[in-house]
C-alpha cells in the first residue's frame, strides 16, 4: 500500500473525510507527521521490515491505520480510545501490535541458532 493510500485510509477512518472526497494538505501533512512518529516506535520494538518512506507491505497496512487512528484521533478532536486496537507499547499489546508481532514471527527462522561454542 502506498503511503498516499495509508494516510488517505487513516483519514476516512477518522471520518475526516468521506469516500471520494479531497482531503486537505493539512489533514494529509497531520497524518504523514503521524505515521514518521508511529513507525519509528515499530522501529525500536523491530516491528517494521520496510524503510519510512517505502510503501507499506499489504498484510500491515490495516495494524498501521489501526495505528495511526490512535496517534491522529486527538488532533482530530476525537477520543482515542475508540481506536485503541491501535496503541503501541502497552502492557498487554494492543490488537494492531499482536498482528505486527505475527507478521514478523513468520520472517523469523523456525529453528533456533546453533552455538558455534559447543
Amino acid at each position: 500500500m502506498t503511503l498516499v493510500d495509508l494516510y488517505r485510509q487513516t483519514l476516512e477512518g477518522l471520518e475526516v473525510v468521506a469516500a471520494g472526497e479531497p482531503a486537505t494538505p493539512e489533514d494529509t501533512q497531520l497524518v504523514a507527521k503521524k505515521y514518521v512518529l508511529v513507525w519509528n516506535q515499530l522501529k525500536t520494538h523491530e516491528l517494521v521490515s520496510w524503510a519510512v518512506t517505502e510503501a507499506v507491505p499489504d498484510e500491515a497496512a490495516q495494524p498501521l491505520i489501526d495505528m495511526l487512528k490512535f496517534a491522529c484521533a486527538d488532533d482530530f478532536g476525537d477520543e482515542p480510545s475508540r481506536y485503541a486496537q491501535g496503541a503501541i507499547g502497552l502492557p498487554q499489546p494492543a490488537l494492531a501490535e499482536r498482528q505486527l508481532r505475527a507478521m514478523h514471527s513468520r520472517t523469523l527462522p523456525a529453528s533456533p541458532a546453533t552455538p558455534e561454542y559447543l
